[in-house]
């Protein structure tokens, strides 16, 4: 019997009105898709209207996702 667990590796990015994410976040999206393909095998996603959070299968896709934002803070 093999047990699967559900466990998460999240990556919250989270942005303002009015702080120029327009373009950073498409820039996000991209790179995440380009990287991890959609959403589903790799990570899954919850959104709102003032972050989105990338919750990664594994925590080598989060340290991944996390070195190929440079300088991006995350929460």
């Amino acid at each position: 019997m093999t047990l699967v667990t559900n466990k998460k590796y999240p990556l919250k990015v989270s942005w303002s009105i009015g702080d120029g994410y327009g373009d950073s976040w498409n820039e996000i999206c991209i790179k995440v898709i380009e990287k991890f393909g959609l959403p589903g095998d790799k990570y899954t996603t919850e959104l709102a209207n003032r972050w989105i959070i990338f919750n990664f299968n594994t925590p080598e896709d989060l340290l991944l996702a996390k070195l190929s934002f440079g300088d991006l803070e995350f929460n």
